[in-house]
């Protein structure tokens, strides 16, 4: 089948709108820890709902640019880390502000999200969960 010039844009058009694994941002892994030291400049006002998901509270992830993260430094020997158990984990987490204090902090990581518009916010990433600016996703 020969794919004439017309067709082109409809054939890119197509690749772009089928899910699947095609990632928008960048997962940069680095070796030791990874927090941006500049002010989060992230607008938290609005506290994400319950069962909230994080992306959905991040704006999308077409807006994340980048997602910086450091090893882990402790049970870094419980998970395989990999770009695709960061993305993983930050696409199914879902907001349970509710239990926060009957959660349990196994520490893992930490690391900072970019986004498309110049700004950031650091995290910390546990064995089961995200903490950003307060709000704990699981």
């Amino acid at each position: 089948m020969k794919i004439t010039k017309f067709q082109t844009p409809l054939f890119f058009l197509l690749a772009l709108s089928c899910p699947g694994n095609l990632q928008a941002y960048e997962i940069q892994i680095e070796t030791g820890p990874a927090t941006d030291a500049g002010p989060n400049t992230f607008p938290t006002e609005n506290p994400p709902g319950e069962g909230e998901t994080l992306m959905s509270w991040l704006e999308g992830e077409i807006e994340i640019a980048r997602i910086l993260i450091g090893t882990p430094y402790m049970n870094s020997n419980q998970v395989e880390f990999t770009e695709e158990y960061v993305q993983d984990r930050f696409e199914n987490s879902i907001c349970v502000n509710s239990r926060m204090d009957e959660w349990h902090y196994a520490p893992l990581t930490m690391g900072t999200v970019y986004f498309t518009n110049g700004d950031r916010i650091n995290f910390i990433m546990y064995l089961s969960g995200i903490s950003i600016s307060g709000n704990l996703f699981e």
